[in-house]
C-alpha cells in the first residue's frame, strides 16, 4: 500500500486518503478505506454501498479522467499531474465522500446521467461497462459536480439503505 497516503484529519470520523491514478492505487486505498470504515458501527448495506460506490467513483477517474491527460498529455503546473485525494466523513447511518483529482474534466462539465444500458437477452451479450454511474446515482444521494483551478471536486453521501426518505 506503498501508493496510498493516510492522513487523520483529527476529526473523529474523518479520514484523508491520497493516491495515483492507477489500478493498483484505487485497490489499495478501497482497502484502507474498508479497513477504517471497519472501526464504526454500521450497517454491512451501507459499508457495501459505500466501497461500490467509491470503487466507481475511483476507477471512473483512473480509466477516464486521467486517460483524457495521457491522451491529451495535459498538467496543471499548480500541482501534481496525477493526485487524486478522497476525503470520508462518517456520522451516525451516513457517510460523506469529497473525490478530488487532478484529471481531465468530465463531459460538458457535468456529472453524466447515469442511465441503466441495455441488457441484452444473452448473458454473454452483457456490456462490461456502463453500469459505473447507474450505480452511484443509485446508492448515493447529494451528487455534486465542479471544475475549480484544474481539480475536479465531487461530493457525494452515502446514507443507510434501511432509512426511509432517500433523495438522490
Amino acid at each position: 500500500m506503498d501508493d496510498t497516503a493516510l492522513t487523520s484529519l483529527d476529526r473523529p470520523g474523518e479520514i484523508r486518503l491520497r493516491l495515483d491514478p492507477d489500478a493498483y492505487s484505487v485497490r489499495c486505498a478501497l482497502a484502507v478505506a474498508d479497513r477504517w470504515l471497519q472501526s464504526f458501527s454500521m450497517t454491512p448495506d451501507l459499508k457495501s454501498n459505500v466501497a461500490i460506490v467509491l470503487g466507481e467513483v475511483l476507477n471512473n477517474v483512473v480509466e477516464h479522467a486521467f486517460a483524457m491527460n495521457k491522451r491529451a498529455k495535459v498538467a496543471e503546473a499548480s500541482h501534481d499531474a496525477g493526485d487524486i485525494w478522497v476525503d470520508l466523513n462518517v456520522s451516525a447511518d451516513t457517510v460523506h465522500i469529497f473525490v478530488k483529482d487532478s484529471g481531465g474534466p468530465m463531459q460538458q462539465l457535468s456529472l453524466p446521467e447515469g442511465a441503466l444500458p441495455h441488457i441484452p437477452d444473452q448473458l454473454s451479450d452483457i456490456p462490461e461497462g456502463g453500469f459505473g454511474w447507474f450505480l452511484i446515482r443509485e446508492l448515493a444521494s447529494d451528487l455534486r459536480y465542479t471544475r475549480q483551478d484544474g481539480w475536479n471536486l465531487l461530493e457525494l453521501t452515502v446514507r443507510d439503505p434501511a432509512l426511509a426518505g432517500r433523495t438522490h
